[in-house]
Order: structure tokens, then C-alpha cells, then sequence
């Protein structure tokens, strides 16, 4: 008994030791977080689609394709506690108030169900209501509310609204001789690709449909086909790590390239910094505000880690996670940028290429990833804002009435100047045919 309460003891002096080294070193550092801000994918869903030869049939997903499963409900809800135990509970920053306030926090998620579900499962792992808050005895739930926009318009997250001058950053990137060489290199794999599937025209940029639908359904207990395990020689890998790859690399070759940064990804890394510059001033509205969350996808973050030039070609998992963290150190502000693609352990914390560490300035941050953030994306894209995008009404008459001042103006002018060419006309008939009268009589 003695011997237990001994090592009992010493356990604890070790973990009050360890505790108390992680104080003085934070309070060494004296680095109080300012603002946060995450993007993260949502999580598991049923395929984007399938193929003919496909064994599953669509009736096997209840949900529809493209829809967050139960499983995906459940991930993010867990998401939603480690949020809340890094930024409520302090671990290591305290930055929100332990009850959902409204001022604090700003959601927004792309208009697909997936994303908004997402959202709302992660939102009620980060804020159990307590009892003030509690409206149902039987359900430990609280409304908070997620923001979105037309899809057609939200080019800020959703990686698919049209731009032209993107289109042409990534026929280039196409036509380069490396991924040339790259589709010369499969040829077979393709063909037995679409032997397999039914599909035709396979390519690098398709093969990535096939992957999802066999990822998706494995996840979700389904035995692979067994074309999916066929071995190729050439690199040892099987058709499914094959495809597996592919995925990886056909987001990279749309979002991690010069052009391709700067109309994906660099809305989104344009407004984390907007933000951070008007918390710095004073001049963030509501000043209460501490923290944004995106609900999006794999690929809005590929396009945010290329836009800061750190993303390492691998797919994000369901409920990657990137936070973007703004801290003060006496006079000098840092941004921390940290990952979590791995449920079973911690974010990573990366190190952006041009800084000085992982402790990257605000201004190194703003200086290094600066051609990365477009101006006016709308401009760069030679795309015409649709009405929704520009205001609705109010901001189309903001716009359109100067030029229809200008026009009538433009108009009373031609009239006006046409109209005393007529009276001058007139008048020089008038004095011609009075002096030949004048003529006349005498």
C-alpha cells in the first residue's frame, strides 16, 4: 500500500511537473491568439456517382449520391469537440466564451447539403447547449446559424465557378509535357480501366470519378471488385492505389500551379487576411469577433494550402482540417498555420515557404503569398458578376444609374445642339428671302 501510494506521488509530481514547464514556457512566450480561422472538408459521403459495371446499385444509398452519411455526421461532430477543447476549453488558447455567442463566431459553407450538414453536426459537438440555452429536455442541441451563397457565385469556396482565365491556366498545365508523358505512361491502365468499368475516355482528369466511388463505398463496408487489386509492375501498385494516387494528383495539377493559386485559392487566403488586417486595427465589424469557419471541400482546401505554398500533393481526408491561427507577441503578431489530416493524432504545424519559421510574421505572411491573392477576382476571371453577386437590385441601380445619367445627358446635348443647327437654318432662309425682296423693290 505504501509502495502504491509512493508511486501514486510520483506520478503526480511528474504531471504537475510537465504542467508547469508548459506554463512557464507559454508564459515565457506571452503569445495570446487574437483570431482564428478554420476551413475544413466535410465529412464521409455516399460516391459522386457510378459506373456501369458498378456491383453496388445506387438504391444501396438511401441518402442519394453525393450526401453526407451517418458516419459523416458523427465525424464531425467529433471535430467539433476538438474545436471546442482547443478554443473553448484552452487547450492551448482560450479565445471563445464556453456558451455560443453570436458575435464571436461567423460560419459559412458552400450551398451543398453535405457542407451545411457538415456545419450543423460540427457546431453541435463545439457548443452543447448548457442550461440556459437547453429549449428541449430530449435534445441536447442548439440552433446556430450557418451562412451561404449561390454556387454560381462562391468563388471564394466552391473551386467550380466559371472562370475563363482559369480555364486557360489549366488546358496549360494539361498540355505540359510532363502530364503528356504521364497519360502516354498509362495508356494501358486506362484501357483496362474502362474494360472494367464501362466507362470510356478514361484519362487523368476522369480517373479520379472511379477512385471516389470505390473509396466511398469502402468506407462505408463494401468489398472492393477484384480489378481493384490487379498489380502493376511498373510501379508495384494496385489498380485501386493506382487511382488512389491519381486522385491526389489531378487536384494538384488543378490547384498548385502559377494562375491556378491566384483564381482558387487566393480568395479565400485573401479574405483570412483582410480579416486579420482588421482585427489588428481595430476595425473588424463586430470587434467581438474571434473566429471563421468554412464548411467546404478537398478541393477548396488543396486551392488554400497551394495559395500559401504548402500543400504536399496528398488528398485531403474527410474533415481535414486547416486553422489559421493570428497571435500577439508583445508588439509583433504572428500566424500560425496548422493541419490536421489524420483523426488519430494533432494538427501539424507548417512552415511557409519565405518566412523565417513556423513562426511567420503577419507581414512575411502578407509579403510572401502576395501574387497569390487576386485584386478583383471578377476582373482577373474577364467574367461579368452575375445580379446576385454584384448586390441584387440596390447595387444594380448603384451602377447602372451614372450611366444612364450620362446617356440622357448625352442625349439632351444632341437634341439641343440639333435643334439650334434647325433654328439657324431657319433664320438664314429667312434673312435671304428678305433681302431679295429688298432687292426687288428697288
Amino acid at each position: 500500500m505504501t509502495t502504491d501510494l509512493a508511486r501514486m506521488t510520483m506520478f503526480e509530481v511528474l504531471v504537475w511537473s510537465v504542467l508547469f514547464m508548459i506554463y512557464c514556457q507559454c508564459t515565457a512566450t506571452g503569445q495570446e491568439i487574437l483570431l482564428s480561422q478554420i476551413l475544413y472538408r466535410h465529412g464521409d459521403r455516399t460516391p459522386y456517382e457510378s459506373f456501369p459495371t458498378n456491383p453496388v446499385p445506387p438504391s444501396a444509398w438511401s441518402e442519394g449520391y453525393q450526401q453526407l452519411t451517418v458516419k459523416g455526421m458523427r465525424q464531425q461532430y467529433k471535430l467539433g469537440q476538438y474545436l471546442r477543447s482547443r478554443y473553448v476549453k484552452g487547450q492551448p488558447y482560450k479565445l471563445l466564451n464556453d456558451t455560443y455567442m453570436r458575435n464571436e463566431i461567423f460560419i459559412q459553407s458552400t450551398d451543398y447539403d453535405r457542407t451545411l450538414m457538415s456545419a450543423y453536426c460540427n457546431l453541435a459537438g463545439m457548443y452543447p447547449p448548457d442550461d440556459t440555452h437547453r429549449w428541449s429536455a430530449d435534445l441536447k442541441w442548439q440552433p446556430i446559424p450557418v451562412h451561404t451563397q449561390p454556387l454560381d457565385t462562391d468563388y471564394m469556396l466552391h473551386m467550380e465557378v466559371k472562370c475563363p482565365a482559369y480555364d486557360r491556366y489549366l488546358q496549360d498545365v494539361l498540355n505540359s509535357e510532363t502530364v503528356k508523358e504521364e497519360e502516354a505512361k498509362n495508356k494501358l491502365f486506362y484501357e483496362y480501366l474502362e474494360n472494367s468499368t464501362g466507362l470510356t475516355n478514361e484519362n487523368i482528369t476522369l480517373a479520379w470519378k472511379v477512385y471516389d466511388t470505390l473509396f466511398c463505398q469502402e468506407q462505408n463496408g463494401y468489398k472492393l471488385p477484384s480489378w481493384a487489386y490487379k498489380i502493376w509492375t511498373e510501379d508495384g501498385k494496385t489498380t485501386y492505389e493506382k487511382l488512389a494516387w491519381m486522385y491526389g494528383y489531378n487536384l494538384d495539377l488543378q490547384m498548385n500551379h502559377p494562375g491556378e493559386k491566384r483564381l482558387r485559392g487566393g480568395p479565400l487566403l485573401g479574405r483570412m487576411i483582410e480579416n486579420m488586417k482588421a482585427k489588428l486595427s481595430g476595425t473588424l465589424s463586430p470587434p467581438e469577433r474571434k473566429l471563421f469557419v468554412y464548411s467546404a471541400h478537398d478541393d477548396t482546401i488543396v486551392a488554400l494550402l497551394s495559395a500559401l505554398n504548402v500543400h504536399n500533393g496528398l488528398t485531403p481526408q474527410y474533415t481535414a482540417t486547416v486553422m489559421i491561427d493570428l497571435v500577439s507577441e508583445g508588439s509583433t503578431h504572428y500566424v500560425h498555420v496548422l493541419y490536421k489530416n489524420d483523426t488519430q493524432r494533432g494538427p501539424y504545424l507548417l512552415h511557409i515557404s519565405g518566412c523565417a519559421s513556423v513562426n511567420c510574421t503577419f507581414e512575411e505572411l502578407v509579403s510572401v503569398t502576395h501574387d497569390n491573392v487576386p485584386i478583383n477576382w471578377w476582373q482577373e476571371c474577364h467574367v461579368m458578376p452575375s445580379y446576385h453577386a454584384i448586390g441584387g437590385p440596390l447595387m444594380v441601380g448603384k451602377i447602372l444609374l451614372p450611366f444612364a445619367c450620362l446617356l440622357l445627358m448625352v442625349l439632351v446635348y444632341i437634341a439641343f445642339v440639333t435643334g439650334v443647327k434647325r433654328r439657324t437654318t431657319r433664320n438664314y432662309d429667312t434673312i435671304s428671302s428678305d433681302f431679295d425682296n429688298m432687292s426687288l423693290n428697288r
